[in-house]
């Protein structure tokens, strides 16, 4: 028996032909990324060593080819390589597992090679930073993984890395090493993976609010895990990563040539990110989440402010879209985590106040006016981001069938 051929109406074959130019184009672009990233020779027994771990590996990879580790477009561009090569394999389902990995032993062999030889650690680190995770996306999309997972995988072992590598070097140049020098570093590597995570997005065509989220998700978790690991202050750790997710987002919307408002809904989505992260990644190892979910708030309410007067943006609109993301990432991680939702919403508006307020005092803006902004914000985004509550049940009205018969003569 013949059974007629289907015949699909003219939309869907458009539909369909559309659908399959978009996907070849994306994996041109992933592949053109890639290739625009091959700046450095390295050999089948580095990329086996640099894929075990062998940060010496990298460090030697980059002396080789001659990597001036005080110049950040040379060292995005040779990490970037570096995490291509080391890369090569990979299939779809195990990327985001490989490419956090990768990137953790790259971009730490860079920040490691940079404090060693004298150079700008700050500088390496979200250069480093940037880099690894501009490829990991293009790597995944490539071999069609999540973009977004390989990007917080990217900045979660980017800034795990950076901050195991930079050992005891003066980071922010101030004369002393000390906590506040590692903080650092997790603000330069978040940055840094923000501002990679939205350009590469940009470029090849997805969205890049919710890598701006991913990335600063993962910045976020390296954060907390860090400072659990070396008993260092969470909330210095968590505040350090917000403010970096935050302003590489900012940078990654400039660089890329997106609107003001596109710029801010990508503030608010690495706040978001960084907020639900950094209460989840709290919870669950047990340290305070109340703690982190301040920090959270107001590290990127205060890196919103620093960017915005830098770029001459409106304070306000930025403040109101960090404490807004963040307000929204609480709710969400308070719920996922099993805390009250109302401690945790009046503990990220504190946060938000107070980074609006250090962000004027760093500014010159009006610290009263950038603090309503930033509890009209909060505000907003926890109302946004509270589940539906299940509606009453009703009570089925009594029906009326009608008058009964009249009894019946006696």
């Amino acid at each position: 028996m013949q059974f007629p051929s289907a015949e699909f109406p003219d939309h869907m074959k458009t539909q369909s032909l559309l659908l399959r130019l978009f996907v070849g184009l994306t994996m041109f672009l992933a592949g053109a990324a890639l290739l625009h990233a091959q700046s450095v020779e390295v050999s089948p027994s580095e990329i086996s060593a640099i894929q075990g771990g062998d940060r010496a590996a990298v460090k030697e990879v980059l002396r080789r080819n001659g990597v001036d580790l005080n110049d950040p477009q040379a060292v995005r561009q040779a990490v970037g390589s570096l995490v291509e090569s080391a890369s090569a394999g990979v299939d779809a389902a195990g990327a985001a597992q490989a490419l956090e990995a990768i990137s953790s032993t790259v971009v730490g062999g860079a920040v490691e090679a940079a404090a060693e030889t004298g150079g700008d650690v700050g500088s390496a680190a979200e250069a480093a930073s940037a880099g690894a995770t501009e490829s990991s996306v293009a790597v995944a999309l490539s071999v069609g993984a999540d973009p977004g997972e390989a990007a917080e995988a990217a900045s979660r072992g980017g800034t795990r890395g950076a901050s195991d590598s930079a050992g005891s070097a003066d980071v922010n140049g101030d004369g002393t090493a000390d906590s506040r020098d590692r903080d650092e570093v997790v603000s330069r590597t978040s940055r840094g993976s923000s501002e990679g995570a939205v350009e590469a997005s940009v470029r090849m065509g997805i969205d890049p609010s919710a890598m701006a989220e991913r990335s600063a998700a993962g910045s976020s978790r390296a954060a907390v895990e860090g400072a659990v690991v070396t008993g260092g202050s969470v909330g210095d750790a968590v505040r350090a990563a917000a403010r970096g997710s935050v302003q590489g987002a900012s940078r990654g919307a400039t660089i890329s040539g997106l609107d003001s408002a596109s710029r801010d809904q990508l503030i608010r989505s690495a706040s978001t990110g960084s907020s639900e992260s950094a209460i989840m990644s709290a919870a669950g190892l047990g340290a305070d989440a109340l703690e982190a979910s301040r920090a959270s708030s107001s590290g990127a309410v205060s890196g919103a402010v620093e960017e915005a007067a830098a770029a001459g943006q409106d304070a306000q609109t930025a403040v109101s879209a960090a404490a807004a993301g963040a307000g929204a990432g609480a709710t969400r991680g308070s719920e996922a985590a099993g805390l009250s939702a109302e401690e945790t919403a009046q503990a990220t508006e504190q946060g938000a106040v107070e980074g609006a307020e250090e962000g004027a005092a760093a500014t010159g803006e009006d610290a009263a006016s950038l603090a309503d902004a930033a509890a009209e914000g909060t505000f907003e985004g926890v109302m946004e981001s509270e589940p539906e509550s299940e509606p009453l049940p009703v009570e089925p009205p009594d029906v009326d069938d009608g008058p009964t018969d009249p009894p019946s003569p006696s």
